[in-house]
């Protein structure tokens, strides 16, 4: 797929669980690609793709879908009406300085800041964080019993989700690096795209890289996820990474739990 994705696009993700679905359905002007991820995973294509497209969402997120059709990692399907409740921009969370404990949440309506609050209701909790995800990431979640409130705590406090939607197609549930115990890393850039050309580079290396806006709105945070516990090599590429990229490796931690 040479040309951009347009609104109402599907596309055909593979799984470890089966083949998933997403949608199109909007545009951030800082956060790029919204898609929404249409529930279920699947043995085989299904046959009504109008049905399914018309259907529930199961979660909306951030997700370069253009970039990832033309590396070949979604197939597009064709185009299809977006559902009404799902056509305009989320809104979305976004923990302060990446530390909710610390510093509440941040709300947005699009790009406009709606305010700053110490903890989430239950809506709020549902709310997608203003966060983009690269591919690796978004397969992680849809083979997993994953929702947005998951992530109402702050990340050190986050556990992983080990029951999969495999186990409703009878496919065994393979270990995600997700769900792994792994060492968490932060680097922050000033710029967006130098957060992006890391977590390229770390993809390409089978890690979790995850970029998000920092709480201050004035720099990039990159949360990278080392499930392997060989975090003192990968600290010093990560140095290295950040100091070719005019940006800052602020240190690591291991999940609590």
């Amino acid at each position: 797929m040479a040309r951009r994705a347009a609104l109402g696009d599907v596309f055909e993700v593979a799984t470890p669980c089966g083949l998933a679905y997403v949608q199109y359905i909007n545009r951030h002007p800082e956060d790029g690609d919204v898609v929404r991820v249409i529930p279920g995973v699947y043995p085989e294509r299904p046959p009504d793709l109008d049905a399914l497209v018309s259907g529930p969402t199961r979660f909306a997120v951030f997700y370069p879908v253009t970039v990832a059709a033309r590396r070949g990692l979604a197939a597009h399907l064709g185009n299809f009406e977006i559902p009404a409740g799902d056509r305009p921009l989320p809104h979305t969370r976004l923990a302060g300085l990446g530390d909710a404990d610390r510093y509440g949440w941040i709300l947005y309506d699009g790009p406009r800041e709606l305010g700053r609050v110490r903890s989430l209701s239950p809506e709020q909790a549902s709310w997608p964080e203003a966060a983009v995800w690269n591919h690796a990431f978004l397969i992680s979640r849809i083979a997993s019993d994953w929702s947005w409130p998951d992530t109402a705590l702050s990340l050190p406090h986050r556990q992983p989700r080990p029951i999969s939607p495999c186990h409703d197609i009878g496919v065994p549930w393979p270990q995600m690096e997700d769900d792994a115990e792994g060492v968490r890393h932060s680097l922050y850039f000033a710029e967006r795209s130098a957060a992006e050309a890391v977590q390229s580079r770390l993809t390409d290396r089978k890690l979790l890289a995850d970029v998000v806006r920092s709480g201050d709105d004035q720099s990039w945070l990159l949360l990278v996820t080392d499930p392997t516990g060989d975090h003192d090599r990968l600290e010093d590429d990560l140095m290295s990474l950040a100091r070719e990229f005019a940006g800052t490796y602020d240190g690591h931690e291991h999940p609590v739990g």
